[in-house]
């Protein structure tokens, strides 16, 4: 049994060294590791149930999985945060709070074609309420009946931008003094943008962003349901599947090689807030935390998983440049989606 152990362990380790090389493969170069990038989360719980089993039955072997522990150290706080950091605010600082939602066309909401969920639409009103002292909301796969719904349940303080044919949008209270729709190809299109005047002296601007759809979640509940498992075409539509999804994971790449030249060009500090469609230990995510920082890595709490229909999948984010200090970071747990929303609050110096 202790053998059929240490190979399971080598085997979780040798996997787990490929979900840390990840973030640094393009995923046009191989299938592999955008699939690897997914699985981190639970590629490190392997880990653990390894030491688990080796402290429980004592053996030599123990150090494998602590090293291979060790190793990823960073790769922790991509995913989990227990220690919030301290950051220091300056005295003239201007909060500013911004919440971001995939609200998945509003489909989530029907019973049928014809009938509200009466306990969803409960929970978008809780979460409406939620938006009290929300100065920005960045919306994603809106469209028209989920627009409708937004429009519905929020504040008539808030100004929209966006309309009911694209699918990111932005609302807030405050002034617009620029917007616009940048196309940066993919499935998606295009990405919301507005310079959003907070105060007198204090101008951000804020993009909303839903990455490339990854297509697979139809195809995967049908693999699921109607596969054989002793079918020899099973192996060939699995391997289809990842290709799959690495090439939208390679055209998420591309989307954010347009957004960040628009992004360069920004007077303003900048707030990127959205369903990137990707996950902490990926390749798109080490490029934008090159030049953004994630909120939830100073101020979340937990496992922050957004991505319902998969446990422990983080693919919603707020992140911001270095001029915006995180002092909160939430996951709002609520039934509106098979995404929950996020929010998050920043200071922001104001000049003397």
């Amino acid at each position: 049994m202790k053998y059929i152990a240490l190979i399971i362990n080598i085997s979780v380790c040798i996997v787990t060294l490929g979900c840390y090389a990840a973030p640094y493969v393009e995923p046009s170069q191989a299938v592999i590791f955008p699939v690897l990038s997914v699985m981190t989360p639970y590629v490190l719980g392997a880990n653990f149930l390894c030491l688990l089993y080796w402290i429980l039955f004592p053996s030599k072997y123990f150090w494998i999985p602590v090293i291979t522990l060790l190793l990823g150290f960073s790769t922790f706080k991509r995913h989990f945060n227990f220690f919030q950091s301290g950051v220091k605010v300056e005295e003239k600082s201007l909060p500013v709070t911004i919440s971001s939602v995939n609200i998945n066309s509003g489909q989530y909401l029907r019973v049928d074609r014809n009938n509200l969920d009466s306990k969803k639409m409960a929970s978008l009103r809780h979460w409406t309420n939620l938006q009290a002292d929300t100065d920005i909301i960045c919306t994603q796969e809106k469209r028209y009946f989920g627009q409708v719904m937004l429009d519905s349940m929020l504040s008539k303080e808030f100004t929209r931008h966006g309309n009911d044919t694209i699918g990111t949008g932005i609302y807030t209270r405050h002034s617009m003094l620029n917007k616009g729709f940048i196309d940066v190809g993919g499935n998606t299109h295009y990405v919301a943008w507005a310079d959003i005047q907070l105060s007198t002296d204090v101008v951000v601007r804020v993009y909303s962003m839903h990455g490339s759809s990854n297509m697979i979640s139809s195809k995967s509940k049908e693999l699921i349901k109607e596969s054989n498992l002793k079918s020899p075409a099973l192996m060939s539509e699995i391997k289809g599947l990842f290709a799959n999804y690495a090439r939208y994971a390679s055209q998420r790449n591309s989307q954010y090689d347009r957004l960040e030249n628009h992004i360069s060009q920004s007077p303003y500090p900048v707030i990127l807030a959205g369903d990137m469609n990707d996950v902490p230990q990926s390749y798109l995510y080490q490029r934008l935390t090159k030049r953004l920082n994630d909120a939830f890595n100073s101020k979340g709490k937990g496992i922050g998983a957004t991505y319902r229909a998969l446990p422990g999948l983080r693919i919603d984010y707020i992140f911001a440049d270095d001029q915006l200090v995180p002092q909160k970071f939430l996951v709002d747990r609520v039934d509106i989606s098979d995404h929950y929303p996020v929010r998050a609050q920043f200071f922001i110096q104001v000049k003397q």
